[in-house]
């Protein structure tokens, strides 16, 4: 139902479900869970994912990368470093694999903010190993990117 409910839209639907299962002892598993955090990434509801997420992590279930990546992707698109800096260490911590898909969304958190200089930042200490590891998919573009913002911020203030 949880997903029937995402797939309309109905996030708060969807959220009405989880927590009739909690009351009657259903636990949910990743991927209800994870289904339920891209819904809110989806409609850009940050406070929701984040929550979801902590739940989550209240009821003792670990979260994938994909459940991190969405409340990531959520925290850039509304431009909350911090809060992107925040899920990327607790990521970090639960010993999960960073893909160029977390770090695209961090770096993209430091784009929408302005703050291309962390964006780079981000990306200098692990753009070898995700090259190596990835290929060049994703992370040229990043750097590209943070270094054009960096060119016209800085044409700006002259």
């Amino acid at each position: 139902m949880i997903n029937a409910c995402t797939k309309r839209g109905d996030v708060a639907g969807a959220e009405k479900w989880l927590t009739m299962m909690h009351r009657n002892g259903v636990e949910g598993n990743v991927v209800t869970y994870s289904t339920l955090i891209s819904a809110y990434a989806r409609v850009g509801n940050k406070p929701g994912a984040e929550r979801c997420l902590a739940v989550m992590l209240g009821h003792g279930i670990l979260p994938d990368g994909i459940c991190y990546n969405a409340v990531i992707d959520t925290c850039a698109k509304a431009r909350d470093v911090h809060g992107a800096e925040k899920w990327l260490a607790k990521m970090r911590e639960a010993g999960l694999t960073l893909t160029t898909i977390t770090y695209n969304a961090v770096i993209g958190a430091c784009e929408m903010s302005g703050r291309w200089l962390l964006a780079l930042a981000v990306l200098i200490p692990i753009s070898g190993k995700v090259a190596d590891r990835f290929g060049t998919k994703g992370a040229p573009i990043s750097i590209s990117t943070a270094c054009e913002i960096g060119r016209a911020s800085c044409r700006e203030r002259v």
